[in-house]
């Protein structure tokens, strides 16, 4: 198939909004943002970096890439308005999963607003999506990294943790990695492999109930909070002491050391229903792990940032916020550098903690401490900022330390040592 017959399978899938004079189709788009400032940013991901071609569909893929970005454009405090993206993928791609990508990107845009405008589609060695985002102030000036105060609320919106457990879920039921050398031309007879499947009916959507649709597993999109990801404040005061420095190992490398999957949930295999006795009966738990499972790889494929808090929180005078994507201590670390203040973490603060007592049963069926998840793992996507200590914080966002003078650091109340901050590529 040659590129100009794939792209009319492709562009069928993006619809425009008010404002785009120019979609798909020409050398280039236009866009008019004649009413408000613009927030620019990219994000990549590459097969065998950041997602397994195995493990995840074209529409998984497509969904993530927007995801990454329209989270950095909600932590400047703006709001998505157009993507583009630039894809490679080997020769002997199937056509079905460019298709799923768009589905995936298209899923990601239409609920917020965005317009995928345009891009561009090249061979390559391995499969990597490129989105750059643009995104609208609407008179609002940009929240930095740099205006956190001493005295000043440190607080989370969104969940962190769910998307490292679903990534070591994964790992464990998939110990060896696919052979990247093959894109995604894998065996046909191995469906448990193929990536170009419908993201609705795809085997690789592991623990969904087939009565229920992907929808209501991803949630929607403005509200992603379950019962067991629920904020609220609520702070203890002992003495902090400082984060070690930052570990040169990645959460890539580190997760390679999950212990093999002696006793996974049902439908890591197959589908659910025969599986040992330590994944309890479904009729008899209240919260089973296999259900967790599917949660956790679900928060993997496909984040579900809190797009709608970035813009509330600069509406409320955040002094500082971003996007966390390496790891919660690892972006505390950045914004405490880029502030010049040492922020102050309660791994115990409520929305924390509600997160790891959800996580536990996963992280002990992988020997792992959900503490680690929480404070390390990245991809979430949940936005940190700090706030004045009048006026409270906003509706969405949960108090999880504060801010002293200092010199940058990052400092934990309590006695946890954490393996690591977070992902560093180049580490």
């Amino acid at each position: 198939m040659g590129e100009d017959e794939l792209l009319s399978r492709i562009l069928p899938h993006f619809g425009t909004q008010v404002g785009t004079e120019v979609g798909p189709g020409d050398d280039a788009a236009v866009v008019d943002l004649s009413q408000s400032r613009v927030v620019i940013c990219t994000d990549i991901l590459v097969e065998g970096v950041h997602f397994e071609s195995a493990w995840s569909n074209g529409a998984d893929v497509g969904w993530r890439a927007v995801m990454a970005n329209l989270a950095d454009v909600a932590a400047m405090g703006a709001r998505g308005r157009s993507v583009v993206a630039a894809v490679t993928a080997p020769a002997q791609s199937e056509p079905t999963w460019f298709e799923s990508l768009a589905s995936g990107m298209a899923q990601a845009c239409q609920p917020h607003g965005v317009d995928v405008t345009g891009g561009d589609l090249s061979v390559g060695p391995c499969l990597s999506v490129a989105v750059t985002a643009l995104g609208l102030l609407d008179g609002r000036a940009p929240v930095r990294r740099s205006g956190a105060r001493a005295g000043d609320i440190l607080a989370l919106a969104g969940q962190t943790g769910w998307s490292m457990a679903g990534y070591q879920m994964l790992l464990a039921s998939h110990p060896t990695p696919p052979n990247r050398e093959s894109g995604v031309s894998h065996d046909p007879e191995n469906s448990e492999s193929e990536v170009s499947h419908d993201p609705k009916t795809s085997e690789s959507e592991l623990w969904h109930d087939p009565k229920n649709s992907e929808s209501e597993v991803s949630h929607d999109p403005e509200n992603s909070e379950s019962e067991v990801w629920q904020r609220t404040a609520g702070l203890r005061q002992p003495a902090p002491r400082p984060v070690p420095g930052r570990c040169s190992a990645s959460l890539r490398n580190d997760a390679r050391h999950t212990p093999g999957a002696r006793s996974l949930p049902p439908g890591l295999e197959g589908q659910p229903g025969s599986g040992s006795e330590v994944w309890h009966d479904p009729k008899n738990s209240e919260l089973e792990v296999w259900h967790l499972a599917g949660l956790a790889v679900q928060a993997y494929r496909r984040p579900v940032p809190p797009l709608a808090a970035g813009p509330a929180a600069a509406v409320a005078g955040a002094t500082a916020m971003l996007d966390v994507s390496d790891g919660l201590l690892m972006d505390a670390g950045r914004l405490a550098q880029a502030s010049g203040v040492d922020l102050v973490i309660d791994p115990e603060a409520a929305t924390l903690a509600k997160t790891v007592q959800a996580l536990a049963p996963l992280a002990a069926q992988l020997e792992r401490n959900p503490l680690d998840w929480v404070l390390t793992g990245g991809e979430d996507h949940a936005i940190l900022a700090t706030f004045p200590t009048e006026g409270g914080l906003p509706e969405g966002w949960a108090g999880i330390g504060h801010c002293e003078a200092g010199q940058g650091q990052v400092k934990l109340l309590g006695d946890y040592q954490p393996p690591n901050a977070g992902w560093d590529h180049f580490a």
